[in-house]
């Protein structure tokens, strides 16, 4: 062991540092390019810097057991229990799933070899520890990285301007406003510490540097972006910074300085206003809501997903599902979550670890995260202690918010968040045994992480796209030949596409698509419909997508399909506490709808919702009349299915029931339901006396159920009655006949002038006008409440 040493030229350092930073920039909508950019740029890197010292053993056995964890999955799956799901996918089977547990190996072995690549990345890090002033100049670059970004931010966000890698929807360039948050609280706290140091150093200029720095990614934070996660996570990076500075030289004086400033930004925060206050505030309200209900609901759509995805993790918890595949394998898990939203991760880098590559992957990760931050605490009073601290506390927010949501799933993101970390990490102070032979490796790993970018570019620029994204490839090439009408070709792509991705639903719906247009068999087409169904089982958003394909062309299979949706949307409303069924019956209008003037097609609907009499409802709502006709005359009893239905639905049956030929049923309904409820069905009893021709037996209903006398004595009712009658008294006819048009016209209307005109009309035997008025004393007040 020699003296302590570090490489005081951070050349390496600030290099790795810009490849992970550009391709941060550029991953909202340029993730293939990203990657080639990163590891092409770190390889370059490893290969021009020498290792000046040897890395520690533990971090490296740990990544290194790490990365083997990840092949596990590659293993045949007849050496493991399979899961219950595994029996619907049978060898040979419409699903062409292979036979190791990563039903998708080839997806799986780009993830895998890029977790190798950042191994090695990470080694050599490791092997260039930088100290004092080069870690100082290393964590102002992070800190202007961060606030480079941030200003961009805010500017497209204020002047609508375009950035040209944005994904597009969020605050920010990355695809969830999340990874955003996760950046700018990296960049604040980096930026905050930093500041610390340099003041406690007496180094005024690079201590408003970091202060200046810090200001973009705190203003993004807290007044622009909505991420909670982004203001909870910098609240706790602060914390543990302050509990590191605690122990640090300088402690009093930079501790009061963290307070002032924690303060400062707290009461600009409360004071300032900004949707995400209002979305912590939300969420304070909804968790203390319920602890008081004591109940069972959730809080957050996340914990429903860690329970779905604990029921994963159970069935494979020494392999995992396979790096890359926990999107495709969750659908057959879920049951607490059903959402009528796919689920892409299970909301937590850790459970994201866990379930892709087992625990024993999750245990090695977090010996690594455990020997990292002991590192740091270890060298707290060192000069540049402060500065690793600080980096320290950084990542720790972001292993925090792991918890709860994938910071570190974001690619460039993580690469970004290792790179800050590993070069915070002290020198182990061992000089290499054999230089020469250290070197050697590190230009060989170095040449082969170069290569892998270099191919991955290479392959991109050619059109050609890494295994898990080439998805987009075939979409794009499914669309074209959709549009230039090759059916026989889309087969083909269609079905060379689920050969890559046999657990993507939307591979199947292409090929049914072609399969429908190009001489597609019976057979082959129920094969194809029901192996997308059996891979995605719970979106409704499947067979809907089914029901668009046989529109006008085959109206039994699209309201097969429309049921499908239907049923399956009831669960979802089901399991929200929905029993009025809103989204299912939502299914069940549009399916209704467009299946208009295809009776058989409305028919066959029906039967496949008949189990649920409120999606029968929704159905009669947008049913052709005939069809409705013959469904209600088939009721076996009219008044115990109405009864049923939730009051809003039951109104709009009956509305389109009194509009049917035989309209009995319904009106005797209303008739018996008027004596106990005059307001809401004698003002439906009443529409339809009216719309049948008895405007006057309609003008009584409504007279009754508002408590007007029609016969004498409506003169004395209010203040507007006596007015009138005052006039007739003296026979001002074309003042009263003025008023009483006024009245029924008034807007808003006003219940008592209403009351008074309809009973003067009546009197007068002017039946139109006294129902105009009727009618908008039923609709337009809180008469049919």
């Amino acid at each position: 062991m020699s003296a302590p040493q570090s490489s005081q030229a951070p050349t390496a350092a600030l290099w790795i540092l810009l490849s992970a930073a550009i391709a941060v920039f550029i991953t909202g909508n340029q993730e293939v390019w990203a990657a080639a950019l990163f590891f092409t740029s770190a390889g370059a890197a490893m290969v021009a810097c020498r290792p000046a010292v040897r890395p520690g053993w533990i971090p490296l056995t740990l990544g290194l057991i790490f990365c083997l964890t990840g092949l596990l999955a590659f293993l045949p799956q007849a050496w493991f229990p399979a899961p219950a799901w595994r029996a619907l996918f049978p060898p040979g089977g419409p699903v062409p799933i292979a036979d190791s547990v990563s039903p998708q190996p080839w997806i799986g072995w780009y993830w895998w070899l890029s977790a190798v690549a950042v191994f090695f990345i990470g080694a050599f890090l490791l092997s260039r520890p930088l100290k004092d002033r080069a870690l100082a100049v290393f964590l102002h670059a992070v800190a202007l990285v961060v606030a480079a970004y941030a200003v961009l931010a805010i500017f497209a966000w204020q002047t609508g301007w375009e950035y040209p890698f944005a994904f597009g929807g969020v605050f920010g360039f990355l695809a969830n406003k999340n990874n955003t948050g996760t950046l700018l609280y990296i960049g604040a706290i980096v930026s905050f510490g930093l500041m610390q140091w340099e003041v406690v150093r007496g180094h005024r200029g690079a201590a408003a540097l970091a202060a200046l720095c810090g200001a973009p990614p705190l203003a993004g934070l807290l007044f622009f972006s909505n991420s909670r996660a982004g203001v909870i996570c910098l609240a706790l990076g602060i914390v543990l910074w302050a509990l590191g500075a605690a122990q640090g030289p300088g402690r009093r004086r930079v501790l009061a300085g963290a307070g002032i400033m924690v303060v400062f930004l707290a009461v600009l925060f409360v004071l300032g206003g900004s949707e995400v206050r209002n979305r912590l505030e939300a969420l304070w309200q909804d968790a203390i809501a319920v602890q008081t209900e004591d109940t069972d609901r959730d809080v957050d759509f996340r914990q429903p997903v860690f329970r779905d995805t604990m029921k994963l993790l159970r069935d494979v918890p020494l392999t995992g599902v396979g790096l890359g595949q926990f999107t495709y394998v969750f659908p057959q898990y879920r049951a607490e979550s059903a959402r009528a939203v796919k689920v892409l991760h299970p909301e937590s880098s850790w459970l994201m670890v866990a379930s892709e590559s087992g625990l024993v992957a999750v245990a090695a990760l977090l010996g690594v995260v455990v020997w990292f931050f002991i590192r740091c605490w270890r060298a707290r009073k060192e000069d540049d202690g402060l500065l690793r601290w600080t980096a320290a506390s950084a990542v720790g927010a972001a292993m925090v918010q792991a918890l709860v949501d994938v910071p570190w799933h974001r690619p460039a993101l993580g690469w970004f968040m290792f790179v800050v970390a590993l070069v915070a990490v002290p020198s182990t102070g061992l000089d290499f045994r054999r230089p020469s032979v250290a070197r050697g490796i590190a230009v060989f790993a170095g040449l082969l992480v170069m290569a892998g970018g270099v191919f991955v570019g290479w392959e991109r620029f050619h059109g050609r796209m890494p295994a898990p994204f080439r998805w987009s490839t075939y979409t794009a090439e499914l669309n074209d030949l959709g549009q230039k009408g090759k059916n026989d070709e889309g087969e083909f792509v269609a079905a060379e596409a689920i050969r890559a991705f046999p657990l993507k639903h939307e591979a199947y719906y292409w090929l049914v698509g072609y399969l429908r247009m190009f001489l597609g068999t019976e057979a082959e087409i129920a094969v194809a419909t029901k192996a997308g169904r059996m891979v995605e089982p719970i979106l409704p958003q499947v067979p809907t997508d089914e029901a668009t394909l046989w529109k006008n062309l085959d109206p039994m299979r699209e309201a097969e399909a429309w049921g499908e949706a239907a049923r399956r949307a009831v669960r979802i409303d089901l399991l929200g506490g929905r029993d009025d069924l809103p989204s299912a019956g939502f299914k069940v209008q549009s399916g209704t709808q467009s299946l208009r003037g295809k009776p058989e097609g409305q028919q066959f609907l029906l039967q496949r919702i008949n189990d649920y009499p409120v999606l029968t409802a929704y159905w009669a709502w947008a049913a052709d009349p005939g069809t409705m006709a013959r469904w209600a005359a088939e009721l076996p009893d009219a008044g115990a299915y109405l009864d049923a239905l939730p009051e809003n639905l039951r109104e709009v049956v009956l509305n389109r029931w009194i509009a049917l030929p035989d309209a009995s049923p319904a009106i005797a309904y209303m008739e018996a339901k008027s004596l106990s409820e005059p307001g809401l069905y004698g003002v439906m009893l009443a529409k339809y006396r009216a719309a049948s021709g008895d405007k006057p037996g309609a003008v009584g209903i409504v007279a009754k159920a508002a408590g007007v006398p029609l016969e004498g004595g409506w003169r004395g009712i209010s203040e507007f009655g006596r007015e009138i009658a005052a006039l007739e008294a003296q026979g001002n006819d074309v003042a009263v006949r003025r008023l009483l048009r006024e009245a029924v016209e008034l807007k808003p209307a006003d219940p008592g002038k209403l009351k008074v005109a309809m009973a003067a009309y009546a009197a007068a035997g002017d039946w139109d006008m006294a129902w105009r008025a009727a009618s908008r004393l039923a609709s337009e007040t809180e008469l049919r409440h």
